[in-house]
């Protein structure tokens, strides 16, 4: 005997149209609540996480700022130089204790706020070896180089001049 189906062709195809259009109705509202996640994720680290990164880049910046301005002090050749140099150090180091502060402040989470602690004291740190390392350097005036940190030798084996 032949086997006959309960549904004809027709019912058949619209079952499995209402299925499939179930599905990707489903596949879609799915889609839908995940990018609503993705753009409010995308909110949040618009919001907390990219002024951290400027402000860590700023912070760098800045850093490496103060320790050329600490070499500088250092190859100074005039007491004139080495002083503005190391005001320009202290200036450096005024904006940097502003801007760790503004850091540390900005911290989101416990974990940010536990590995930013040590970071003030590391800081005034390395201020007090670098006014510890300028004071270290005798003034020596440089008389017959160019402006160069590395002295110059001539073509015949003497070296520049450094009283």
């Amino acid at each position: 005997m032949l086997n006959r189906s309960r549904f004809t062709l027709a019912q058949r195809l619209y079952t499995m149209s209402v299925v499939l259009v179930t599905a990707m109705v489903a596949v879609a509202v799915t889609v839908w609540v995940m990018m609503a996640q993705v753009a409010h994720h995308t909110e949040a680290v618009n919001e907390t996480r990219v002024p951290q990164l400027q402000r860590i880049a700023e912070l760098e910046l800045n850093v490496t700022r103060a320790s050329l301005q600490v070499r500088h002090a250092m190859l100074a050749r005039t007491p004139e130089e080495m002083k503005e140099a190391l005001a320009e150090v202290a200036a450096r180091g005024k904006l940097l204790e502003e801007k760790l502060a503004e850091f540390g402040g900005a911290m989101v989470t416990q974990a940010g706020r536990e590995a930013f602690a040590p970071m003030p004291a590391l800081f005034r740190n390395f201020v007090a070896v670098a006014t510890e390392n300028v004071g270290l350097r005798p003034y020596r005036r440089v008389t017959s180089c160019s402006r160069r940190s590395v002295p110059r030798r001539s073509g015949r084996g003497r070296s520049c001049a450094v009283s």
